[in-house]
C-alpha cells in the first residue's frame, strides 16, 4: 500500500509524526504488529492501535503512527507492508510507573503524581529542570475569583514508541466545584508534550468563566518576582 504525500512545506521535515486510518476487508489482517512502513527502503518507527474489528475478530480499521521525512516544495511516498516477518524495533518513549504516579521519557522527560495540585512534578527538555514550584495552572478564572485545581489518579490512555498519552480526572477548587479532564500527550524525538484541558459541567448552570491560564516561571528560587518565561491564557466561550 502507497502513502502519498503532496508538496507540503517550504522547508524538509525531518521524522515529522504522521498519522493514517486504514480500512481492510474481511479476514484480511488479524495482528496490528504485522504492519512495517518504509520510506526510501529504510524501515520507519511505527506505531498502530485497532479502532474496529469485524465479526471474526480481524481488522476492519487500523490507526497508524509513523515518521516520515518530508522533503521541502517535493511530493514523496511511503510503502506501507503487511507481513509475517515486519520488525519494528524502536525504541521511542517509555512510560515508568512510579508509587504516586508515571515518569515519561521521550523527546521530554516529566513526571506527574495523583493527586497533586499541578500537572507536572517536574520537567527536563535537555537543557535543564523545571521543578513543580514554576508551573503554576492551569487556572480557571471567573470574574475576581481564581479557582485552584485538584488532580485525581492518571491512567495510561495510549503507550508506544511513537507517542504516549496520559488522562487524568479533577476538580477545579472555588465557590463551586467544577469537573475536568486533563491529557497529556508526548511524542518521541520532539521537545514539547501537548496539554488537553476539558471542562466537565455536570449542572443545567452556565459555567460564567473567562478564562484559562497557564505559566511556568523563570526560577523557582525567585517565585515572588512572578518572573515567566511563559504563558497562555484561553478564553472560554460558554
Amino acid at each position: 500500500m502507497e502513502l502519498k504525500f503532496p508538496k507540503l512545506y517550504r522547508y524538509d521535515r525531518f521524522r515529522e509524526h504522521c498519522y493514517a486510518a486504514v480500512p481492510f476487508a474481511k479476514g484480511t489482517l488479524t495482528d496490528a504488529l504485522k504492519v512495517q512502513i518504509k520510506q526510501d527502503g529504510q524501515v520507519m518507527p511505527v506505531q498502530t492501535k485497532v479502532t474496529s474489528y469485524h465479526e471474526d475478530r480481524s481488522i476492519r480499521y487500523l490507526f497508524v503512527r509513523f515518521l516520515a521525512n518530508l522533503p521541502a516544495n517535493q511530493k514523496t511516498s511511503l510503502d506501507m507492508e503487511f507481513a509475517a516477518d515486519c520488525r519494528n524495533e524502536y525504541d521511542g518513549i517509555q512510560i515508568e510507573e512510579t508509587k504516586d504516579g508515571y515518569v515519561v521519557n521521550g523527546g521530554l522527560r516529566f513526571a506527574v503524581q495523583n493527586k497533586s495540585k499541578g500537572i507536572f512534578s517536574w520537567l527536563e527538555d535537555g537543557n535543564r529542570r523545571y521543578e513543580q514550584e514554576q508551573f503554576r495552572g492551569p487556572f480557571l478564572k471567573s470574574g475576581e475569583e481564581t479557582y485552584g485545581i485538584e488532580l485525581g489518579q492518571w491512567k495510561i490512555s495510549e503507550a508506544g514508541p511513537l507517542v504516549a498519552v496520559l488522562r487524568c480526572m479533577g476538580n477545579c477548587i472555588g465557590s463551586k466545584k467544577i469537573s475536568f479532564e486533563l491529557k497529556l500527550t508526548a511524542y518521541a524525538e520532539k521537545p514539547w508534550v501537548e496539554i488537553g484541558f476539558r471542562l466537565i459541567n455536570s449542572t443545567e448552570e452556565q459555567l460564567p468563566i473567562a478564562s484559562l491560564i497557564f505559566e511556568i516561571l523563570a526560577d523557582e528560587t525567585e517565585l515572588q518576582s512572578n518572573k515567566k518565561i511563559y504563558q497562555t491564557t484561553g478564553i472560554l466561550e460558554l
